[in-house]
Order: C-alpha cells, then sequence, then structure tokens
C-alpha cells in the first residue's frame, strides 16, 4: 500500500510553482482571467494534471493573473507519494 498527502495551496499573485507531485488540479476561484504556462483558465474552471501511479510531474508552471482590478486567487489541489 502507497501512501500520499494532499495539499490545499492557494495563489493571489504571479508566481512560478514547482508540481514535484503525482497529480495537480488548478481551479480559479478568481473573477480574473489566469494563464497557466500557456493555457488559459476563466474564472471556475479547472484543469487537471494526473500521472500513472509510481510517476512524478516535475513541470515548473508559470502563473499569470491578467491586468484588470479583479480578484486574483488560484487554488491548487496536489497529491504527492510519501
Amino acid at each position: 500500500m502507497k501512501k500520499y498527502i494532499v495539499e490545499v495551496l492557494k495563489y493571489v499573485q504571479n508566481t512560478k510553482l514547482e508540481s514535484n507531485c503525482n497529480s495537480l488540479q488548478f481551479i480559479n476561484t478568481g473573477t480574473q482571467t489566469l494563464t497557466i504556462n500557456t493555457v488559459q483558465l476563466l474564472p471556475s474552471q479547472t484543469l487537471t494534471i494526473s500521472g500513472n501511479e509510481n510517476e512524478m510531474d516535475v513541470t515548473q508552471y508559470t502563473l499569470a493573473f491578467g491586468t484588470a482590478a479583479l480578484v486574483n486567487e488560484l487554488t491548487v489541489i496536489r497529491k504527492t507519494y510519501q
């Protein structure tokens, strides 16, 4: 049996995120469009990236919020094995 940890993270400003996990879900919980690398995520949209057992995503994601005076908020749910 493999054990894993689920983390829930919040981001409110432009940053880089090193995934280092098995699966990742991005949820745009703000009111502004967000760009993750080259993928645009509208408010309330999600992007899920999953790996198979014994796989680890090592991608560095660039999180960039738009420039409008709206709410910047991204929720990230990340699964890592112990």
